[in-house]
């Protein structure tokens, strides 16, 4: 059970993030938690801090990161255990708790959803990522650096650009077909495709322009592609991990390089 003193610390933990001189509010809900925190079995008897969701929701990343860094900041909230559902911008936050000292575990929504009692409210949830983080068998998500998300970024931009490129793609197969204009599949054959609708003279001007329309949003999105997996490469060739696994066959430096940016420790796997 929870000591008196880690009932103590909570209200102060979450005060020190919420109101008070820094003159913000993390939560009023996490307030509900505090009361409850003293019949929360925990697994052991240092302080925890719970957040349920990032705290962008309450107020700017930008004020907390400024307010962080004035005289007194740190020493006022002691190291303890922070517990963080793996939303979004949670590796952030938890990269900046380690700074502070603090040791932070984020979970798999996933996971503490098992212990959600009932409602959705972030006190609730609060309680149940402690619950959560007491059980011996839980696996956390890894704590993810800078250049690991940067280099996601990288590949989740390239990823959203093939999805519009093959939606553009077909767009443009679609409308073309509505005239007769077809070609063989496949994205090698959209040049084809483009030289059949400029050459066919019983094409209706409106129908031209889209084809126009088309064709520039293809190019500019091959171009995109093209740098973003040129610095795709250059982390890949920085990384001696990434390297390692391009030696692998079937592998390549787009899917060694995806690896190493997903899988900070791979023995948490």
């Amino acid at each position: 059970m929870a000591s008196a003193d880690s009932t103590s610390y909570a209200q102060n933990s979450i005060g020190g993030f919420g109101a008070g001189q820094h003159g913000l509010r993390l939560n009023p809900a996490l307030e509900l938690f505090v009361q409850a925190f003293d019949g929360i079995r925990c697994s052991d008897r240092s302080p925890l801090m719970m957040w349920t969701a990032s705290p962008q929701r309450h107020h700017s990343a930008k004020a907390w990161s400024q307010e962080r860094h004035k005289e007194g900041d740190r020493s006022r909230i002691e190291p303890c255990r922070v517990g963080m559902e793996a939303c979004g911008s949670a590796h952030y936050w938890a990269r900046e708790l380690v700074a502070m000292g603090h040791e932070v575990l984020l979970i798999s929504p996933s996971y503490t959803k098992p212990y959600v009692k009932r409602g959705k409210n972030d006190g609730v949830d609060a309680e149940a990522i402690c619950e959560a983080m007491s059980r011996p068998g839980m696996r956390f998500v890894p704590i993810k650096s800078a250049e690991q998300q940067a280099t996601l970024a990288l590949h989740k931009a390239r990823e959203l650009l093939i999805k519009e490129q093959t939606m553009s793609v077909n767009a443009l197969r679609g409308h073309l077909a509505e005239f007769g204009i077809v070609a063989a599949k496949g994205i090698g054959r959209v040049d084809e495709l483009l030289a059949l609708a400029e050459a066919d003279t019983t094409l209706p001007n409106a129908a031209k322009t889209t084809v126009k329309v088309l064709a520039e949003i293809l190019e500019g999105i091959e171009k995109a592609v093209d740098d973003l997996e040129e610095k795709i490469a250059e982390s890949h060739a920085q990384n001696e991990t990434s390297r390692l696994l391009d030696g692998i066959p079937g592998v390549g430096k787009l899917i060694a390089s995806m690896i190493v940016a997903s899988v900070p420790d791979a023995a948490l796997v």
